[in-house]
């Protein structure tokens, strides 16, 4: 591994339950996939299977939870333990990395937080527009009852 990177790793056991591997997979996917296309080169991620060889020593869980999440931060790959988790939401595994990263991962964030701002003013200019459209029509169905008298 690069030691000038973070390195994020999910330890599986492929003899437990598909399901549940399955979720923490795509939740490690997800996370990969959002550092990846933002251009993030500072973060690596790796899959270890538990049940395939000898795990190294220094990323032994000692509860024996699968899946687990590990970081390893980048120019401090001899130090041990390392910061780890078992997550089960995308903004609990990225709240992990943010919080345990070396390197500057800050960019993601910033990114989301924009989507989301960018999100909630369009929700509310559509709010908006469906409270013009009611008020709109509870004045033509005012004005048609006033024709009608």
């Amino acid at each position: 591994m690069d030691e000038s990177k973070d390195a994020l790793v999910m330890l599986y056991d492929s003899s437990k339950k598909f399901n549940f591997n399955n979720h923490a997979s795509f939740l490690f996917e997800l996370s990969a996939y959002l550092f990846t296309d933002m251009g993030i080169e500072t973060l690596d991620f790796a899959y270890i299977d538990v049940n395939n060889g000898t795990l190294p020593e220094k990323l032994i869980n000692e509860a024996q939870l699968y899946p687990y999440i590990q970081l390893l931060p980048a120019g401090q790959k001899d130090k041990t333990p390392y910061p780890s988790a078992n997550i089960t939401e995308i903004e609990d595994l990225l709240s992990f990395i943010k919080e345990v990263a070396e390197t500057d991962v800050s960019r993601v964030f910033d990114e989301i937080e924009e989507m989301e701002r960018t999100q909630e003013a369009k929700n509310g200019e559509e709010e908006q527009s469906q409270q013009d459209n009611v008020g709109q029509q509870v004045e033509s169905d005012e004005d048609q009852k006033r024709e009608d008298l």
